[in-house]
């Protein structure tokens, strides 16, 4: 039956599985499944029965999966780690449009320690991942930022909350505790080896207070995101009508502007260091055997 079918979305209201109103013959040709939630995420085995379902499908084309909310409802996630379980699937999308995350301390450890899991028997497929803009129990700071540059780096797009601070550490990836953006700014100039990281989009909402920022943060951030993110093309606001929002048209903009400005220094000199590379010379004597 449908031999020639390519995209098939479903829209299930069993909360985290498969409604069984949908025929078991068609699982196996689902690319996008969305999960309409009802009440909050507060196990991290919450998914583990989809993903084994899943699982046992050799020829799954499942490639977006997005969470939402019933009508009515604000469904929060209380446990981060049972998102890891979705990352073993082969999806290239995860989206998440809940009303919030909690990022209690070392929280996003599971998530990560899932996807390192993973790697171990195939390659993770995600592309893109997108959190809730508003946090609980805790917020998404800048070092999370940097585990998910240094263990993700197949991500191309990623969006969420964020509170741009440093002073809480993850904890399992070891970044230490760093009283300000610039001594976090100081380990990945001279202690973290060049990011491998291909995040091309990232969309922020920004948590902290604005009243917070200085001049000194729009220049650390600016430097810390080019090197975490080298490939980044674009920061946006989480939505495009944020774009009047405080956080955006006050402070991030900004920030975006001077990290481009740092992009082009650095794709400058990459650029002409190569350069003077290539033009280094070596004379030969005429009549002297070069060297092979």
């Amino acid at each position: 039956m449908f031999p020639v079918l390519a995209v098939l979305k479903i829209v299930s209201c069993s909360g985290d599985g498969i409604c069984g109103c949908i025929p078991q013959f068609m699982s196996d040709r689902i690319t996008s499944l969305t999960l309409t939630l009802s009440n909050d995420i507060t196990s991290p085995i919450q998914f583990k029965n989809m993903v084994n379902s899943f699982g046992r499908l050799p020829s799954s084309k499942l490639k977006q999966i997005k969470l939402s909310e019933k009508k009515g409802r604000k469904v929060n996630i209380k446990d981060p780690n049972a998102l890891g379980p979705l990352l073993s699937l082969p999806i290239d999308e995860l989206q998440i449009d809940l009303s919030s995350i909690a990022w209690p301390f070392g929280s996003l450890n599971g998530l990560l320690m899932s996807a390192l899991l993973v790697q171990i028997k195939r390659p993770l497929t995600i592309r893109s991942i997108t959190f809730p803009l508003a946090t609980d129990a805790g917020p998404f700071i800048l070092p999370y930022l940097a585990d998910i540059a240094t263990q993700l780096p197949m991500v191309e797009r990623l969006a969420g909350g964020i509170h741009s601070t440093t002073q809480i550490s993850t904890g399992i990836f070891k970044w230490g505790t760093f009283p300000e953006i610039s001594g976090l700014l100081h380990h990945w100039k001279t202690s973290q080896p060049p990011s491998r990281s291909s995040v091309r989009h990232l969309a922020i909402y920004e948590q902290k207070p604005l009243t917070d920022f200085n001049i000194e943060q729009y220049n650390g951030l600016a430097q810390l995101l080019d090197l975490m993110f080298p490939q980044l093309i674009s920061i946006e606001p989480y939505t495009e009508a944020d774009r009047a929002a405080p956080y955006w048209k006050n402070h991030w903009w900004f920030i975006e502007h001077l990290r481009k400005m740092y992009k082009r220094l650095r794709v400058y000199e990459t650029a002409g260091s190569g350069a003077a590379q290539s033009s280094i010379c070596v004379y030969t004597p005429r009549g002297t055997p070069s060297s092979s």
